[in-house]
């Protein structure tokens, strides 16, 4: 559906898949790095907000609310705590002993990992104009 959750003004704290990889390997050969790690990107948003960015990403609208009664309804009290429940997480440690994040902000991220930057755009493009040279008239 790609709009809000509940009521959308809950805190979720993303990060970009590859980021994780990178902290992951970085908590593994920085001794500084003992214990629990907040593996979260530098950009915890409320949830209303991440809907609107997807939805900006992938062009489309994103009005249509998932009702919290139907997560309650159908996913429980697991769905809830899920999905309704604020968890505006920081990633202080990290920040600390200097990981760099790869895609700092959540829009940047979902255009890498849905493969909609502009070099992606142009890559299309190209491939576009390659098949419509090669098709017979």
């Amino acid at each position: 559906l790609g709009g809000p959750i509940g009521d959308g003004r809950q805190w979720q704290s993303t990060i970009d898949l590859d980021d994780l990889l990178a902290v992951i390997l970085h908590a593994i050969h920085d001794e500084r790095l003992q214990g629990p790690v907040n593996a979260v990107g530098l950009e915890p948003l409320r949830q209303r907000t991440l809907a609107g960015c997807l939805g900006a990403v992938l062009d489309r609208p994103s009005v249509l609310r998932l009702p919290a009664t139907l997560i309650r309804g159908l996913l429980g009290d697991m769905g809830e705590e899920m999905l309704l429940f604020s968890q505006r997480v920081v990633p202080r440690r990290l920040q600390e002993c200097g990981f760099r994040w790869d895609f700092p902000r959540v829009e940047d991220s979902l255009r890498h990992q849905l493969g909609r930057t502009e070099e992606d755009a142009l890559r299309r493009a190209i491939e576009g104009f390659a098949q419509s040279a090669h098709t017979p008239a």
